[in-house]
């Protein structure tokens, strides 16, 4: 049994995304392929009230891992090591207001952020590669999960190559500075895309999401391709297809030179009156 939280002060870090991309990737590792495990072992626990977890899974059509809603299950938190027919929990936690997570401004969710931990035994702390996530992962790591001994790693999350290294490079160094354990693995920029719509404009669409993601932005080093890259500095960005049957820059002016009765050569053909040379 393993169990793997996820956990940051700041909203917005991508807890919800990471621990879902995690779930599945460790299903895909532990289910039986040839299916003669019904039941996933693995199991996404969310315990944000705004349910961001629930609400995607609800969308994606055969869910490799089981989820369940424990924000208001304190009870439940505090068996999550011993869990029937699970291998292996991933735990989605929301922000919180304060140093540390409590019920004193918290509320009901501090009970469920103060039992989670008892029973990590790694947590997964992203940080996105902006000075903004500095303060408040300063203060989750040092207030909440290092006074508990809870064996943890630092992960950037959310980096668009396009922007540059030099925020990433600044989130990295800023965490090696702290003498924090940083994972190895960056993860990028990525968005899911939802399935195509119905035939039906007018309907809505009921269709579930699909598990595919797109890189927004490509990275630099896919410059170099002729597809993404030429030597008019547009790298990053693909060239812009001729519409068929277009003319070129040059031809274009070849053709409106003719046409105003200049010659290829740029001089202008002499007038004439009445057919007789001007």
């Amino acid at each position: 049994m393993g169990v793997h939280v996820v956990m940051n002060q700041k909203g917005g870090v991508g807890k919800s995304t990471l621990a879902m991309n995690l779930a599945a990737v460790k299903a895909d590792v532990l289910v039986d392929q040839t299916g003669e495990r019904q039941v996933s072992p693995v199991l996404a626990v969310s315990i944000d009230p705004q349910g961001s977890a629930v609400w995607w899974a609800d969308r994606v059509a055969d869910l490799p891992f089981r989820i369940a809603q424990a924000h208001d299950d304190v009870g439940m938190l505090g068996r999550l090591r011993h869990l029937p027919g699970v291998d292996h929990v991933i735990v989605d936690t929301p922000g919180w207001i304060g140093d540390t997570p409590g019920p004193t401004d918290n509320g009901g969710i501090g009970y469920a952020l103060d039992a989670v931990p008892a029973s990590a035994d790694l947590v997964i702390v992203p940080i996105v590669p902006e000075p903004l996530a500095f303060d408040p992962t300063a203060r989750t790591i040092t207030k909440v999960i290092e006074p508990l001994g809870i064996p943890y790693v630092v992960v950037v999350n959310d980096w668009d190559p396009r922007d540059g290294r030099s925020d990433l490079e600044q989130t990295q160094a800023f965490v090696r500075s702290r003498g924090w354990p940083l994972a190895r693995t960056v993860v990028r920029h990525y968005k899911f895309m939802p399935a195509p719509p119905p035939k039906d404009a007018s309907s809505p669409s009921t269709a579930p999401l699909e598990w595919r993601c797109r890189r927004v932005r490509m990275c630099s080093g896919c410059a170099s391709n002729s597809k993404w890259g030429s030597s008019s500095g547009r790298q990053g960005r693909p060239r812009r297809p001729r519409r068929p049957g277009r003319l070129g820059r040059r031809q274009l002016h070849r053709r409106r030179s003719q046409q105003l009765g200049r010659g290829v050569s740029g001089e202008r053909a002499p007038r004439t009156v009445g057919g007789e040379p001007a």
